[in-house]
């Protein structure tokens, strides 16, 4: 979970708050600027690549969703957050690793992999307390629904859409930002909380 929480969710909620700050209101953060084309390439990769890579494999414990089977490639990281939620959900999964290269095989040899095994949702996410969190950047949908909305913007402000499951409940988590309290009281936006 640590692992999870320091590569991933950390460094994807600093690129948000980085990418809104100087992509949409043009603001600097810190000392030293980082140009906007790393932002926007780090921001992709973590705002809408891990989203469009899990969530498919996710759909396939809902009801009603139109996924009953994903096969695809992917890598470690990818699949052992997808095994989280997969688990929580009372899915089942079955992943084995493919090394790429030689240097690759030696480095999942070293790492203790079992190249020939196939690995079930119970290996890859072994914890008993386990949390899964989404937020969607663009329209997460199915063939039938929109599961997660994206994120729209308003005057002073922006809204986002998650889920949240863990052993204990499952939770659509709407959330209205407030990102410049200024231009939000006086373009009255806390009308578009209701």
């Amino acid at each position: 979970n640590n692992f999870f929480l320091v590569t991933v969710l950390y460094p994807a909620l600093l690129l948000w708050y980085i990418h809104i700050h100087i992509l949409v209101f043009g603001k600097p953060v810190g000392i030293q600027n980082v140009p906007s084309t790393y932002l926007f390439m780090l921001w992709v990769i973590f705002g809408l690549f891990f989203p469009l890579i899990l969530m498919p494999s996710i759909f396939t414990c809902f009801r009603g969703t139109g996924v009953h089977a994903v096969m695809g490639i992917g890598a470690a990281p990818e699949g052992v957050i997808s095994a989280a939620a997969i688990k929580l959900l009372g899915g089942k999964m079955q992943a084995i690793f493919k090394p790429k290269d030689d240097a690759d095989r030696e480095r999942l040899l070293k790492m203790g992999v079992r190249l020939d095994d196939v690995y079930t949702q119970d290996e890859l996410a072994p914890g008993k307390h386990l949390i899964f969190c989404a937020t969607a950047v663009t329209p997460i949908t199915t063939t039938s629904k929109a599961v997660l909305e994206g994120v729209s913007f308003f005057a002073g402000g922006a809204k986002t859409s998650s889920l949240v499951i863990t052993n204990n409940f499952m939770n659509f988590v709407p959330t209205t930002h407030v990102l410049n309290k200024q231009e939000f009281t006086d373009k009255k936006s806390e009308f578009r909380l209701y």
